[in-house]
């Protein structure tokens, strides 16, 4: 059974680059891709109530 899997990726991220997102949820069986335009690599810090909300409309 594949986990639900949510990643949430800052497009301003210069060590992950926003190409390698869509290619990071095909590798899940059952993902979803949260993009925030403004967060860098530290998405869940420059961005934290968002992410806090992806997280919790995520979650069961």
């Amino acid at each position: 059974m594949a986990a639900p899997t949510l990643i949430c990726w800052g497009e301003q991220d210069v060590a992950l680059v926003p190409e390698m997102a869509e290619r990071s949820r095909q590798l899940c069986a059952d993902g979803r891709l949260e993009r925030f335009p403004e967060a860098s690599h530290w998405v869940h810090v420059e961005e934290s109530d968002r992410v806090t909300a992806a997280l919790r409309a995520h979650l069961p």
